[in-house]
């Protein structure tokens, strides 16, 4: 912990920092099954461009997760963690990492929370940097998140629908 709080007293983390939210037309069960379950995560994780190609993980709090994407060109970008907190169906806290020549380059906090709004469901993501050695992809966050939230709805119009 003191070396989360040492890398978090830089401000410069904190713009990449993503907070969203977004509303469901889902039971709160629902949307947080498709968090926590390998198969359906694989049909909606991931930015419109670079789709969830494999998923591993151990649902449970100190579980570990490994996730693979697949870029346009089929280059891949890969990363790694833990769950740090279970709530079911409140909310899913983990920690992420990505690697370069086996050094952490980037990590985040991630806390998922899903709160029963009437017969829909609101998420709340929330994205906090805790280390960033230049990586590319940070800026991007934002609009990784945004489209990644956007095919989790269309999964679950879709899903409700068949």
């Amino acid at each position: 912990m003191s070396n989360e709080m040492s890398v978090r007293e830089t401000d410069d983390l904190a713009r990449y920092d993503v907070v969203l939210t977004r509303l469901y037309d889902a039971s709160r069960e629902d949307v947080f099954d498709a968090w926590s379950n390998e198969e359906r995560l694989l049909r909606w994780f991931g930015p419109d461009q670079w789709p969830a190609v494999s998923f591993d993980l151990d649902f449970r709090p100190g579980g570990a997760f490994e996730l693979c994407m697949r870029g346009p060109n089929g280059e891949e970008a890969r990363s790694h963690g833990e769950y740090v907190e279970i709530v079911a169906p409140e909310r899913i806290v983990m920690r992420s990492r990505i690697e370069h020549d086996g050094a952490v380059i980037f990590e985040v906090l991630q806390t998922i929370t899903f709160v029963e709004r009437l017969d829909q469901t609101e998420l709340t993501l929330e994205h906090r940097v805790l280390r960033n050695e230049n990586f590319p992809g940070a800026s991007g966050a934002q609009i990784g998140w945004e489209q990644t939230l956007a095919r989790l709805g269309s999964y679950l119009d879709e899903a409700r629908a068949n």
